[in-house]
């Protein structure tokens, strides 16, 4: 098991100079909590549809299989989380950022996320979402003799 400390930390820096600075990997209570806000609000979105026959769902699913991969790819992808995810992990993940030679730190720096232009939002969830998928096995790490190894170090 990997125990996150707050001084595992790694640091981004974007082409003004700024810099981000994040966990090396969110804590298991974060990926919870993630999951757990996703679940809920995609069992929202299902609300608005009604009832789902989850037989015509199985049947569309095996009649058109390109389309159920693509959308498998764009869920497992980070960035196509639905804003309110994005916002905790960025939450969870942020230690401190340097904007215009200015530190901030802690829950300012975390709060800062809800004030950022669309384009610092992007590069700022593009960056979480790049140490969140390193550091969380998928399917493949966890089976085969390879499931032993390390954890490779940020």
């Amino acid at each position: 098991m990997h125990i996150v400390r707050d001084s595992d930390v790694v640091q981004f820096r974007d082409d003004a100079g700024d810099t981000l600075t994040l966990l090396s990997a969110p804590r298991q209570r974060d990926v919870q909590a993630s999951n757990t806000l996703a679940w809920k609000l995609a069992s929202d979105a299902m609300k608005e549809f009604g009832e789902l026959d989850i037989n015509e769902a199985i049947r569309e699913a095996q009649e058109n299989p390109e389309v159920t991969k693509q959308a498998q790819k764009a869920v497992e992808n980070p960035l196509n989380a639905p804003p309110e995810v994005r916002r905790l992990r960025y939450r969870a993940m942020t230690v401190s950022l340097v904007s215009s030679g200015e530190l901030i730190g802690g829950n300012s720096a975390r709060d800062a996320y809800d004030d950022f232009d669309p384009e610092t939002a992007k590069w700022a969830d593009e960056r979480v979402a790049e140490v969140w998928v390193r550091a969380l096995p998928t399917d493949a790490d966890t089976q085969g003799p390879a499931a032993d190894a390390a954890v490779p170090a940020v």
